[in-house]
């Protein structure tokens, strides 16, 4: 018995769309993208939007919510695609977190504001490690900067700023 995949003509025409695509904007060296400089943020967000214009920030999603609506097969030639050049944390970062969670607890202005510009690459979350015991999330728009500390850290400031 043979229990491998076999993937449909479909799904192959799909994975060469997907990694030509990929092709134009990912570095040759990718190892950018893990340190901390302004190009490999910059290379992020590039990729990030691109996945964000197709839907595939959120390929099983509806596209009511700005994602593709793709099937599961298709979006299993997407995690492939970006889990072999080593991306596959763009689908698995602070910034997806923050959008399943809005999705599921948010009101409709939420979804508005943060869900569908998160499934377009627009807006991006990420962890800042401030010290051994503190974290923000720092999300970041297109229009303003926003940090969500814990109820300590907020604390802390604003004994600090009076």
């Amino acid at each position: 018995m043979d229990f491998s995949y076999q993937y449909t003509e479909e799904q192959q025409e799909f994975r060469r769309e997907v990694s030509d695509r990929l092709k134009r904007i990912v570095p040759d060296d990718v190892s950018i993208l893990d340190t901390p400089s302004t190009a490999g943020f910059e290379t992020i967000q590039q990729i990030r939007k691109m996945l964000g214009a197709n839907g595939w920030l959120a390929a099983a999603d509806s596209q009511e919510t700005r994602g593709a609506g793709l099937t599961a097969d298709h979006n299993v030639v997407i995690l492939e695609e970006l889990n072999r050049l080593g991306l596959l944390f763009l689908l698995e970062d602070e910034t997806a977190t923050l959008r399943s969670a809005v999705l599921q607890w948010g009101d409709e202005s939420q979804n508005i504001e943060l869900v569908r510009p998160i499934a377009q690459g627009e807006v991006a979350a990420w962890k800042q490690k401030m010290s051994p015991s503190y974290r923000a999330v720092v999300i970041r728009t297109p229009v303003r900067w926003r940090a969500l500390l814990p109820p300590s850290m907020q604390l802390m400031l604003q004994r600090q700023a009076t």
